[in-house]
């Protein structure tokens, strides 16, 4: 019975969802956004790091090098998922559209 759980709790529970909810793809967009404004925050902060032509500009304020990769870093993120939720309802009804016509999509626990 112990092996039984056990082996219950190591296999995935998968699911096949066909609907989302708007909020729930509101959630979901603006949680890529940040990772991918992350990845890209990296990507400057390593450009920073090795001496590439990394610019930050906020108005008056104007740095170069390893100090606006880090302000990329900190910022990329923010931006990327205010960007993801600006974009959130044009990209609902294709999303919608797209898992009418493949049958959905997989979930996994």
């Amino acid at each position: 019975m112990c092996y039984y759980r056990l082996q219950q709790r190591m296999t995935k529970n998968r699911s096949q969802a066909s609907r989302v909810g708007f909020f729930n793809f509101f959630k979901l967009s603006f949680l890529f956004g940040l990772a991918l404004g992350q990845l890209a925050g990296a990507w400057f902060l390593v450009a920073g790091i090795c001496g590439g032509p990394v610019d930050l500009n906020l108005g008056s304020w104007h740095v170069k090098g390893l100090p606006a990769g880090i302000g990329g870093m900190i910022l990329m993120p923010p931006l990327g998922g205010l960007a993801a939720l600006v974009a959130a309802p044009v990209l609902f009804f294709p999303f919608t559209l797209a898992c009418n016509i493949f049958g959905g999509f997989k979930v996994s626990n």
